[in-house]
């Protein structure tokens, strides 16, 4: 991921709802999953490229869907610092059709 330097006297708030469906394979069942992503998060000095983070996950994923929360989480962190940040990644083929996904949130 990437930063773009980022000043205003503004509390604004991003948010990206979604925006690229992207491939894991469960590590327990070895299932392929179709999933996504939408972040909420209050910049500090930085936001993130949109380009670069679409990019990220151009790549197929071999994990738990908690840990691809928690690295994107820890990814982003690292790259802008944001003072708020909320990820959750969805399970998008879920074949019962229950709503599932993983949130991790900072705190307020």
């Amino acid at each position: 991921m990437k930063a773009i330097n980022f000043n205003s006297s503004k509390k604004i708030k991003i948010r990206f709802e979604k925006i690229k469906p992207f491939v894991n394979y469960c590590k327990v069942t070895g299932q392929k999953e179709y999933c996504n992503v939408a972040i909420e998060y209050i910049p500090n000095n930085k936001v993130l490229d949109i380009i670069e983070y679409r990019k990220f996950f151009d790549k197929q994923f071999y994990d738990l869907i908690e840990d691809i929360a928690i690295n994107v989480y820890d990814e982003i962190i690292k790259t802008i610092e944001p003072s708020y940040l909320k990820v959750t990644v969805f399970l998008e083929d879920n074949q019962d059709l229950t709503d599932w996904s993983v949130t991790i949130e900072s705190d307020k």
